[in-house]
C-alpha cells in the first residue's frame, strides 16, 4: 500500500522559522521541530527569558498571555523563576513562594500537578520548550527568547 499525497504533506518537515509564521501547527509538526534541536546544559539557561506562545491547539495556548506572562528567569540552577508577569504598571514579577497564614515553609504538594518544563536550542538566544503535566494528553509549547533588560 502506498503513501497518499495528504500522508506525504503531513510527513513533510517543518522548521522553526517556518512554524512561527504558519501559525498553529500540529502537535506531531511541533514534536518534530524539537526532536530535531539540541539538548542544552543548565549554563545556558540562566540570566531573563522573554515568552511568547508556540501555538499548536493546545487548550493553554495563549491562556499565559493572557495573563501577563512576561517570561521566566534562571537566576541559577537551583533558583529559578518559572513565571515572571509583567504588571499594569509594567514592572516585571515573579510568582511568590508559598505563604500559608504568613510565614514561608516547606509544603507537601501532592502527585496531582507535576509539571517539567524541557528546553531546547534554537539558536544562542532561543529555546523552544516543552511544559510536560503528568495526565495530559499533548505537551504545551512555548518560546523563550533571551531578555537583555
Amino acid at each position: 500500500m502506498g503513501v497518499s499525497q495528504a500522508d506525504k504533506k503531513s510527513m513533510k518537515e517543518i522548521s522553526f522559522a517556518q512554524a512561527q509564521q504558519a501559525g498553529p501547527v500540529s502537535c506531531e509538526d511541533a514534536l518534530a521541530i524539537y526532536d530535531a534541536l539540541e539538548p542544552i546544559d543548565t549554563d545556558f539557561m540562566l540570566g531573563a527569558w522573554k515568552g511568547e506562545g508556540f501555538a499548536t491547539g493546545h487548550p493553554l495556548d495563549g491562556v499565559l498571555e493572557r495573563c501577563h506572562w512576561h517570561g521566566k528567569r534562571f537566576d541559577s540552577a537551583e533558583h529559578v523563576h518559572p513565571l515572571v508577569f509583567r504588571k499594569a504598571s509594567g514592572k516585571l514579577t515573579t510568582v511568590k513562594p508559598m505563604n500559608y497564614r504568613g510565614k514561608t515553609s516547606a509544603t507537601m504538594s501532592y502527585d496531582n500537578l507535576p509539571i517539567n518544563d524541557v528546553f531546547r536550542k534554537v539558536d544562542d538566544n532561543t529555546v523552544l520548550g516543552i511544559m510536560d503535566l503528568k495526565g495530559m494528553k499533548q505537551p504545551f509549547f512555548f518560546v523563550l527568547r533571551r531578555d537583555d533588560r
